[in-house]
């Protein structure tokens, strides 16, 4: 069943199975809401989920491998292609279709994948900092770009990237 996490003039959105609420922050004068949980990423309704991969787009354990086992082999040979031919660099950002994610958002017609390769920790004095910035501020320009209303952003850089 679907569970409504807030409901004031629309949802901002919905989950397929339990989570748990952590924080909601109101910016700019409540234009733009900010819902902080924790649960499963795959089962958001969302116009963009926001992709922690590695400069070669590797989808290896964790997150990165549910998103793209969900999205489909099309999406993860799309980005694996791009990977290979473009200079892809911590800090940017390659957007996909959602594939198997499909287009669950608030009013948009498709779904994106924005694969946002975060910097691997090297002491903080490699420019990590900029590049986790850059890889954050990159998604969120990519999915106001395409009209994108709710993404789903989780931990960048974190775990393996340690």
């Amino acid at each position: 069943s679907v569970k409504q996490i807030e409901r004031e003039r629309s949802a901002l959105v919905q989950l397929d199975q339990a989570y748990e609420r952590v924080a909601r922050v109101d910016v700019d004068g409540g234009k733009i809401k900010v819902l902080m949980c924790v649960g499963d990423m795959c089962a958001l309704n969302v116009d963009a989920y926001v992709n922690p991969v590695n400069v070669q787009m590797q989808a290896g354990d964790g997150l990165a491998r549910a998103l793209m086992n969900k999205a489909g082999k099309e999406v993860e040979n799309a980005c694996k292609v791009y990977a290979q031919t473009n200079r892809f660099t911590e800090g940017s950002v390659f957007v996909s279709e959602a594939g198997g994610l499909g287009a669950k958002g608030s009013g948009s017609s498709r779904a994106y994948i924005l694969n946002a390769a975060g910097p691997r920790w090297q002491g903080g004095s490699n420019n990590e900092a900029a590049s986790l910035r850059q890889a954050i501020e990159g998604s969120l320009r990519e999915a106001s770009t395409r009209g994108c209303t709710t993404i789903a952003i989780p931990p960048v850089s974190t775990g393996i990237f340690q």
